[in-house]
């Protein structure tokens, strides 16, 4: 068991999602929300995870919307490094894995390998805000392009349905 912070995140209708700060860039966000202020944040350990990505935490934890709750244990599993997917930016049918430790060993690959990988980019709070609260009550994104391409499918296909 190791030890990690853990933030409370202010999305909409007065709910709160959670996030553990994985390093110094990465976030583990869970699929919980509560509206309860005083819920017993070391429960949220067993709870899912819906993503982990990097993140400008820094940043966050100087606005209202992010709060420091303190530190909790987790297993090494919970921190498990995960690969990540590029797509080229001017050649979209080209994909890469990164892997890790470091994500500088980066692999070509098909579209359909990066299925389920979230994409490598560096979040701003406002972006992770969005993509829960859409995640958790549908509301419209407003920052879609930060957002893995298969979710961005995904979403088409329910819009268009």
């Amino acid at each position: 068991m190791i030890k990690r912070k853990l933030v409370r995140i202010r999305l909409v209708n007065g709910y709160y999602s959670f996030g553990l700060i994985n390093d110094k860039t990465y976030v583990t966000f869970f699929d919980f929300i509560t509206k309860d202020e005083n819920y017993d944040y070391k429960k949220i350990i067993n709870k899912p995870v819906l993503f982990t990505n990097a993140v400008v935490y820094k940043q966050a934890l100087k606005t209202n919307d992010w709060e420091l709750l303190g530190e909790i244990e987790v297993s090494d599993s919970l921190l498990e490094k995960r690969p990540y997917y590029i797509q080229d930016i001017i050649n979209k049918e080209l994909f890469f894995i990164a892997y890790p430790p470091k994500y500088d060993e980066m692999n070509k690959t098909s579209k359909e390998n990066c299925l389920g990988l979230e994409l490598m980019t560096v979040s701003y709070p406002e972006h992770v805000i969005d993509r829960l609260n859409h995640h958790f009550f549908n509301t419209e994104l407003k920052w879609g392009s930060s957002l893995p391409f298969w979710l961005i499918e995904k979403l088409n296909d329910e819009k268009n349905s």
